[in-house]
């Protein structure tokens, strides 16, 4: 997408995002996955439990096995979403992230069920021959409005709904970063081509 977002004919790019079959998908914590569709992917219950527990938890043999289970839980539930996901596009685009994880407490953890879900749709997308694009890291997709492109200032993780001040277009904050995320794929030189099958090329970025 070109630098001035702000005025991006975005209801175009949206179209050309679902004529060209390119799913936007945004990462995160309360949602592990939200997809420019409206499809969402709540974490498992277990996976819930797990990390609670791992967030109370002050003995250190307990929380070497609970990160252990989670790690096991997040891994499955990384593969069978990215398998979904990329089952059901023609073209994927992520957001690019950039943040490390220590592995030891429960927030940690859940970055890295981000990281292995990015990780895993890139893997999957090469399994069956298909593209990902990755949007620059400074590329604002939460705070982008989809509907009429007016980025608003940064809205606070707490904040689960995206409203946008200029024409009052309300959304889930993750879909919105979804959709904002296909639209910015759909306008790439990656893209500009028609999509052809067969053996895909390495994505243009790599999701760290």
């Amino acid at each position: 997408m070109h630098d001035h977002v702000g005025a991006y004919p975005v209801a175009r790019w949206r179209r050309v995002a679902k004529e060209q079959g390119i799913l936007g998908v945004d990462v995160g914590i309360h949602q592990l996955a939200a997809l420019s569709d409206g499809r969402t992917f709540a974490p498992s219950g277990r996976l819930c439990v797990l990390w609670a527990r791992l967030a109370k938890s002050k003995n250190r043999r307990e929380r070497q096995s609970l990160r252990e289970s989670i790690f096991a839980e997040q891994k499955e539930l990384a593969r069978r979403i990215a398998f979904d996901i990329v089952s059901s596009a023609r073209i994927i685009a992520v957001e690019t992230l950039s943040f490390k994880e220590d592995g030891q407490s429960t927030w940690s953890c859940q970055l890295a069920m981000m990281r292995w879900l990015l990780r895993d749709i890139a893997k999957e997308a090469g399994r069956q021959g298909k593209k990902v694009i990755a949007a620059p890291r400074q590329f604002p997709s939460t705070r982008t409005c989809s509907r009429c492109g007016h980025i608003e200032k940064p809205i606070p993780l707490r904040e689960r709904r995206f409203r946008c001040g200029q024409c009052g277009f309300m959304t889930d904050r993750d879909v919105n970063a979804a959709v904002n995320l296909a639209a910015n794929a759909a306008d790439s030189p990656a893209c500009i081509l028609p999509f052809k099958s067969g053996k895909s090329r390495k994505a243009k970025t790599s999701p760290t």
